[in-house]
């Protein structure tokens, strides 16, 4: 019976040909993964952990190949622009760009292996707001790369990080331009060309940004969705989908700008850009992405309103990557 709507869940079904079904399920917009699983459908059972922390992966006894998940970590929200009093708004910051994933790439352990490296992406940073009077906006950081084994000292499996979103402009005269959305990691060409950037463009100032995308060749590679761009005297752009996610939404505009939202990801939604403000209150901060949902953007901040000397907001830090093994013992 298949799961109903309102649920999420992935399915892997393995064991030569018996069917066992695995699931993460949770209620929409919500992930809740615990720290490690194990789950017995029949005999032999199908195991799995779940890994965001640590370096080395300690391989079973009696097992030969595993079953691995791989997401980079997601970009952080760029910093949305002051307004030192003056006429204009500041521009929002963008919200930041999904983490690619490589999804149950079947690895063979080679004999007499007993640990496997590993690293885990670490969370793009939020970028810091502007300062009226003071330093501009920041842009938020890139996530890190989520990597499995090594051959020599290059890395087997990489899964890259999304980009940060760019921060906004300060204001002068005229309205502070919306910073682009954080493009989303992922691959050109199936599983070549793969970088932080080559998975979805970043929205440009406004709008929103773009679905990410599967490809495969010897594995299946999940391209990630992209930020959306802080807006120019308007409302942020959208963070773009990616299944079973929806858009995130960005900062509504107020009397500043709002903040671009960040992309949502395999794990969960991506964090709103931050909500504008009226003089003479700063930017409001954008929102992280919700715990647990591993390489989905976070949310820019909004810009400062016209009028008063004001500072823009903070831009969130993304969601930090996940590697899920699972092996039949």
């Amino acid at each position: 019976m298949s799961p109903p709507m309102s649920r999420r869940c992935l399915l892997i079904a393995r064991n030569r040909g018996v069917v066992i079904l695995f699931a993460f399920c949770a209620a929409v917009g919500v992930a809740v993964l615990p720290a490690s699983a194990q789950i017995m459908s029949t005999r032999p059972a199908l195991q799995s952990q779940i890994l965001t922390s640590g370096t080395s992966f300690s391989v079973p006894s009696g097992v030969s190949f595993l079953y691995v998940t791989l997401c980079g970590a997601a970009g952080g929200g760029g910093g949305g622009g002051a307004s030192p009093s003056v006429a204009g708004k500041g521009g929002g910051g963008g919200g930041g760009g999904g983490g690619m994933c490589i999804y149950q790439f079947m690895f063979a352990i080679p004999s007499g292996t007993t640990s496997i490296t590993y690293a885990i992406g670490a969370a793009g940073t939020g970028g810091t707001a502007g300062v009226a009077g003071g330093s501009a906006a920041g842009a938020g950081g890139t996530g890190g790369n989520t990597t499995w084994g090594t051959s020599g000292t290059t890395s087997v499996y990489t899964a890259f990080g999304g980009t940060g979103g760019a921060a906004g402009a300060v204001a002068t005269a005229s309205d502070g331009a919306g910073g682009a959305g954080g493009a989303g990691a992922g691959c050109a060409n199936t599983t070549s060309g793969c970088s932080s950037s080559s998975g979805s463009a970043g929205g440009a100032a406004g709008t929103g940004g773009v679905t990410g995308y599967t490809t495969t060749s010897r594995f299946l590679t999940l391209s990630a969705a992209s930020g959306g761009g802080g807006g120019t005297a308007a409302a942020g752009g959208t963070g773009a989908a990616s299944a079973p996610f929806t858009t995130t939404a960005g900062g509504v505009v107020g009397s500043s700008a709002g903040g671009g939202g960040g992309a949502s990801s395999l794990f969960g939604l991506g964090g709103a850009g931050g909500a504008g403000t009226s003089s003479p209150t700063a930017g409001s901060d954008g929102v992280a992405a919700a715990a647990l949902s591993y390489g989905a953007g976070s949310g820019g901040g909004a810009g400062a309103p016209t009028g008063a000397s004001t500072d823009g907001g903070d831009g969130a830090a993304g969601g930090a990557g996940v590697i899920i093994v699972e092996y039949v013992n």
